[in-house]
């Protein structure tokens, strides 16, 4: 229908007209494209602005580095503030969003534009927990159930799972029902669930990023042989469980494994611990529970910790020492649940979501999953290396990985500051920033934290030990590589631990030239947004963002203020392609925000910003 509104005038105006007669509310714009609020409510149709979708449900990671939930909590709702690390915590656990929980206790009590309830009940009789911590944990374990229903490996035979937007309104759907609010008429849950979605974007009003996996085209593939090691120190010897959910129960991805050096509750385990499978960012989600962001849209969780030793957002390498894991049990379970005696709980995800193990490789050791988690006899469940099987609970010594042939290179822009970069002695960590022509004085620098980290820098590729443009070569942290007269291209720059180091910053910066940002191969699916942010210098005669793509139809904004919507903007070509500009003329120094909505699904988008003085 959209295709044929776009293409007819005549049709477009008889589509207005019944609009207004209709006396919904609606925006008219140019470019014969027709923007409904909200669709026929005779049909009982639901709005695509109001939809639940599977990147509203799903955790991601953008949101993990970008959505502050203690902030939120104490702006919004600060009698619930205090319980931001028990949300944190089981968001994390269950791939839920935190947004979907918060919104949940606001749909179901109203406890969070108002204090007047039980604060140990935030879901009332959604959940027959008696507290709220208690209640927390369980509802987002239903949902993450609910969501992961019918995708298990046994059910597809895929480690990646397919699921979809259904999947994420069906799992609410199953917690709503489960209420006083509703009754066994699905109509009636139907319409809670629409009641509940409302809520949500009356709380969180700017969708989310979409990840670029395309719905229910999930590709069946495992993380790279040398791409994650076992999570203990290289050259140490642990024993294992069986491969189980991240629950310990259930059907949905068996993509977690349990982790043992010896201990019991009470002893000093301070000597043991648990290392990072690979390079990657922080996500520090309780005092017990952290993930690693990796490249390639993988991460990996570590539960049951204490003595973490690694910030919200810091940067370490494959092999970096995390924490320990706890042999106190109330600081094992920091935010409630079961466990029998101290051990680390690892777990991968994809995406966001959790990932079946099957044949993914850990140090070489190829994962066989079955039905029956703890298999000591081989029958099910078994690790294999060189035609060598391992049964649950035998030891493993850890041989780590074969060289990473491609490392993570983190992109940086011109004054950014990467903060809390931890590394033991011998790791690599590699950034990039494009400078422009006609720039001067760009200057890359290390400095804060302890031990010796050593600074590399290169123009056009990577620098190594043996090659680079600029050393300093001291005996700490600070060191600085400054060009007067840079070449335009990009600029490598590599931290190597000669010695352990934490806490160390990076910032890179330049003077004068235009630059720009580019993402391609994007895709969006119908209803959805992506975003993003750009910082524009000072001294700029222009600023063009631009969408090029030849199918589907993704609908352009641009604002300075904020991030953009469909009813505020300061440009929004409006076309009926995927092919729009935006230009401005002597844009103001400052961050500036990019929208981009899928008014029809698009694939292969590419997106690009540019300033010149």
């Amino acid at each position: 229908m959209s295709s044929i509104i776009r293409n007819n005038k005549f049709i477009a105006g008889v589509a207005i007209l019944l609009v207004l007669m209709s006396t919904k509310s609606f925006h008219t714009i140019a470019s014969n494209k027709v923007v409904n609020d909200k669709q026929v409510q005779d049909s009982g149709a639901e709005t695509l602005t109001n939809a639940i979708s599977k990147s509203d449900l799903v955790y991601s990671y953008d949101e993990m580095f970008n959505f502050n939930i203690e902030n939120y909590l104490e702006k919004n709702a600060p009698h619930l503030a205090a319980h931001s690390e028990a949300i944190s915590h089981y968001a994390g656990r269950s791939s839920i969003s935190p947004k979907i929980i918060i919104a949940l206790i606001e749909y179901q009590t109203g406890l969070v534009r108002k204090n007047n309830g039980d604060l140990k009940l935030p879901f009332g009789n959604l959940s027959k927990k008696s507290d709220f911590n208690g209640q927390v944990a369980d509802i987002a374990d239903r949902l993450s159930r609910a969501f992961y229903d019918g995708h298990s490996f046994h059910d597809t035979g895929l480690n990646a799972k397919r699921t979809g937007d259904e999947d994420a309104n069906r799992a609410i759907q199953t917690i709503i029902a489960s209420g006083e609010k509703t009754n066994t008429l699905n109509a009636n849950v139907e319409n809670e669930r629409r009641s509940f979605n409302s809520v949500f974007r009356q709380l969180f009003p700017e969708t989310k990023l979409k990840s670029n996996e395309r719905e229910g085209g999930a590709i069946q593939m495992v993380p790279a042989n040398n791409f994650l090691q076992l999570p203990y120190p290289v050259g140490k010897t642990w024993t294992y469980g069986g491969s189980h959910t991240s629950t310990g129960s259930g059907s949905y991805p068996q993509s977690s494994l349990d982790f043992n050096n010896g201990g019991r509750w009470g002893d000093n385990l301070t000597r043991i611990w648990v290392t990072s499978s690979a390079g990657g960012r922080v996500v520090r989600h309780s005092s017990c529970f952290l993930e690693v962001v990796h490249r390639g849209g993988w991460s990996t969780t570590y539960y049951h910790l204490s003595g973490i030793r690694v910030n919200h957002g810091s940067t370490v390498s494959r092999n970096t020492r995390l924490a320990n894991y706890a042999s106190n049990r109330n600081q094992a379970l920091c935010n409630g649940g079961a466990s029998t005696g101290p051990h680390l709980h690892f777990s991968l995800k994809k995406n966001g979501q959790y990932y079946h193990l099957n044949n993914v490789s850990l140090s070489g050791f190829k994962v066989h999953t079955g039905r029956n988690s703890y298999d000591s006899n081989c029958n099910y469940f078994w690790l294999r290396k060189n035609n060598n099987y391992y049964c649950a609970w035998e030891w493993i010594n850890n041989p780590g990985v074969d060289g990473d042939t491609e490392p993570t290179i983190w992109p940086m822009r011109n004054g950014q500051v990467k903060k809390y970069i931890y590394g033991d002695q011998g790791a690599k960590y590699y950034y990039k920033i494009d400078v422009p022509a006609g720039a001067s004085n760009l200057q890359i620098a290390a400095s804060n934290g302890s031990g010796d980290a050593d600074l590399y820098v290169k123009l056009g590729g990577l620098p190594t030990t043996g090659s680079y443009d600029c050393r300093p070569w001291k005996n700490n942290n600070n060191e600085t590589c400054s060009f007067k007269t840079p070449g335009s291209g990009s600029w490598y720059a590599m931290l190597h631990a000669y010695e352990s180091f934490s806490g160390l910053s990076l910032k890179t910066t330049y003077s004068g030239g235009g630059g720009g940002y580019k993402d391609d191969n994007i895709y969006i699916s119908q209803g959805s947004w992506r975003r993003y942010w750009i910082e524009v210098p000072e001294g700029m005669k222009t600023l063009t963002v631009k969408t090029t793509a030849n199918n589907g139809d993704a609908d352009l904004y641009v604002k300075k203020t904020s991030y953009p919507d469909k009813d505020n903007w300061d440009c929004r070509p409006y076309d009926g392609d995927s092919n729009e500009i935006c230009t401005f003329n002597n844009p103001e120094s400052r961050r500036w925000y990019i929208g981009i909505y899928g008014y029809e699904a698009v694939d292969g988008l590419t997106m690009e910003a540019r300033w010149k003085p």
